[in-house]
């Protein structure tokens, strides 16, 4: 029920969305929505503290006992359309691995979420898209997530 009213809190305007033109403007109007709301979370954060060679996050957002992954990216509907399938199936993978790694490190249920643009062009420009990628994630499959990753293997040694 939670992430329902999160979702609905970020999509439906409690804050009137500025055209966004960059992933960071996405970050800025979720952050500000949230502040307002006065729910904790942490942007641009390391998957470990003080070691962003294993991937620095998005947005964390923590709610009650859960925490949310969210990942933004902002979609040039003027590029061509294979570029921006390219740029969604990077954007999942990322909620993915950043979700994976939440789970192991820090043993909190996740529900990883990803966010961008609609068409600037459409009746809803100033709204964001938001799905959810991965929830009730298992430790052993968020292990062998992040195993897929080039870091992976390092990070789970890093870890133990």
């Amino acid at each position: 029920m939670w992430i329902k009213t999160l979702i609905r809190s970020i999509n439906l305007g409690y804050v009137p969305y500025n055209e966004i033109k960059r992933e960071k403007e996405i970050i800025s109007n979720i952050s500000y929505v949230l502040k307002r709301q006065r729910i904790k979370y942490d942007v641009e954060y390391d998957v470990i503290e003080n070691r962003s060679e294993y991937g620095s996050g998005d947005l964390r957002i923590k709610v009650k006992d859960k925490v949310v992954i969210l990942e933004a990216k902002y979609i040039n509907y003027n590029r061509k359309e294979e570029e921006n399938k390219e740029k969604l199936k990077k954007l999942k993978e990322q909620v993915l691995y950043y979700s994976s790694c939440e789970r192991v490190i820090r043993k909190t249920d996740v529900v990883g979420m990803y966010m961008y643009n609609l068409n600037p062009k459409s009746e809803e420009r100033y709204k964001l898209y938001c799905g959810i990628y991965v929830c009730n994630l298992g430790i052993h499959e968020a292990i062998q997530n992040i195993k897929k990753r080039s870091k992976g293997k390092e990070l789970l040694r890093y870890i133990r």
